[in-house]
């Protein structure tokens, strides 16, 4: 660990300059490091697709839980119900499909992610 913190406080008495050309040389050895982090960060991000497969037997708790999450009226709650397998939510982050996922299946109803 010695190593590491004599070179980073090497690095800290470089000028501009000096830590651009630094870089630079950094990123022909080893590739566009930018281009790594933002890979990694696109692929943690990458957005989903949620779609409920199940209702369950309890119809009218799937039909307001699909009424609340989707902030729908009734009648199209209904429809999406009746209607499973029906693509509830794309374009949604993993977290959050993941939550809406125990919403629904503390009440039976199992959903699936893509």
């Amino acid at each position: 660990m010695k190593k590491v913190d004599k070179i980073f406080e090497e690095i800290c008495s470089l000028n501009l300059l000096e830590l651009k050309i630094l870089i630079d040389k950094a990123n022909e050895k080893f590739g566009n490091l930018n281009k790594i982090e933002n890979f990694k960060k696109d692929k943690e991000e990458k957005k989903i697709i949620l779609e409920l497969t199940s209702i369950g037997d309890n119809k009218i708790s799937s039909i307001r839980m699909v009424k609340d999450i989707l902030k729908i009226d009734l009648m199209k709650a209904k429809k999406i119900v009746d209607n499973v397998p029906q693509v509830l939510l794309e374009d949604i982050e993993k977290k959050k499909a993941e939550e809406i996922i125990k919403k629904f299946s503390k009440i039976g109803c199992i959903c699936n992610l893509k």
